[in-house]
């Protein structure tokens, strides 16, 4: 299962609609649809962080970061790059200085 499916799997098993002809695409807002509230907010970055092994920053705890299913994966995704690009400026770094202290 990708990690794209494994948010939106998350997301159908937290609706509160109990609809069973309900349906949301991977763009589609599912605040503003009526899907989910704002506790499923806390629920989902709580899902993120440990399904994923990430720490959501303070900063980032925006509605619009995790309103849909696509926007949560490139927030996802934007932590691995974030990561990347801090390992190859240290690497660069220690390279340099021959020690990073």
């Amino acid at each position: 299962m990708t990690e794209l499916d494994r948010i939106r799997e998350f997301v159908k098993s937290e609706l509160i609609v109990f609809d069973e002809g309900v349906s949301f695409g991977d763009d589609d807002n599912i605040f503003e649809l009526g899907l989910v509230d704002s506790l499923f907010a806390v629920q989902l970055v709580s899902f993120i962080e440990g399904e994923f092994g990430v720490d959501i920053l303070d900063s980032d705890l925006n509605i619009d970061n995790f309103s849909s299913v696509n926007r949560m994966h490139l927030k996802r995704i934007a932590y691995d790059v974030d990561l990347r690009v801090l390992a190859v400026v240290f690497d660069s770094v220690g390279a340099c200085s021959g020690t990073i202290t």
